[in-house]
């Protein structure tokens, strides 16, 4: 069974030109709705944000585990936002939590970096 949430998938990943594709098709093969990505370039890597609907909570930590584990990604955070009246929070691969997480329409390129 799905949730409300949105998840966002923040990865940071060596430059290469193949990173989003290699990326995205882990995406590609789970049952959810993409709601948006994109990618930033910067030195020596870029930052990609890709946000879904339709995960459970489960299936978004499996996931998180499974870009972890790509040799193209450095670092990959999960967050995600909360229906009306709630706090959104934030996960890293390690499982850690923190809640003082900006919302996901409110954070800019330069907050994931």
């Amino acid at each position: 069974m799905s949730d409300l949430r949105r998840y966002a998938f923040v990865i940071e990943a060596v430059d290469a030109s193949e990173a989003l594709v290699r990326i995205l098709s882990l995406f590609a093969v789970q049952p959810l709705a993409l709601a948006s990505a994109s990618l930033v370039q910067a030195a020596g890597g870029c930052a990609i944000r890709i946000e879904v609907d339709g995960l459970d909570p489960q299936r978004a930590e499996t996931l998180l585990r499974r870009l972890d584990g790509l040799p193209i990604v450095r670092s990959v955070g999960l967050g995600w936002s909360q229906p009306a009246g709630r706090a959104p929070r934030r996960a890293s691969s390690s499982g850690d939590q923190v809640a003082s997480v900006a919302p996901l329409a409110s954070a800019s390129a330069a907050t994931w970096l």
